[in-house]
């Protein structure tokens, strides 16, 4: 091999070398892009979360039921009407144990040992 081919040769050896050392053997660059303002998430405001207004206690919401069930007190028949998208209130009967969820928000009507709740969203 001549000589000015090896002196070729070992200034690309010497090349690939050096920029091995200072890319760090790295094959892509890991630099983090800038943030293009277009593309950029908004942060919106967190939304209400709904939650069951206090039980009323000897209050009846009349009509609008859509379902009922067997439960054990007040609070986990307002428990499930909360967790039913479904349910805008509920009226539970102490004597019975029947839970009555509501798609609609009747206005309150006293009844003894009857109570009730809305869902409201804050």
């Amino acid at each position: 091999m001549k000589n000015w081919a090896k002196g070729l040769l070992a200034t690309i050896i010497a090349g690939v070398a050096v920029y091995w050392l200072t890319t760090g053997l790295k094959s892509h660059d890991t630099r983090v892009p800038p943030t293009n303002p277009t593309t950029a998430s908004v942060d919106y405001p967190p939304q209400p979360q709904p939650r069951m207004s206090p039980l009323e206690r000897d209050t009846n919401r009349n009509d609008s039921d859509y379902g009922s069930f067997e439960t054990g007190s007040p609070e986990s028949c307002s428990t499930s009407c909360l967790t039913d998208k479904n349910c805008k209130a509920m009226t539970y009967n102490t004597q019975t144990r029947i839970c009555y969820l509501k798609n609609d928000t009747p206005p309150p009507t006293f009844f003894q040992g009857v109570v009730s709740a809305v869902k409201e969203h804050r």
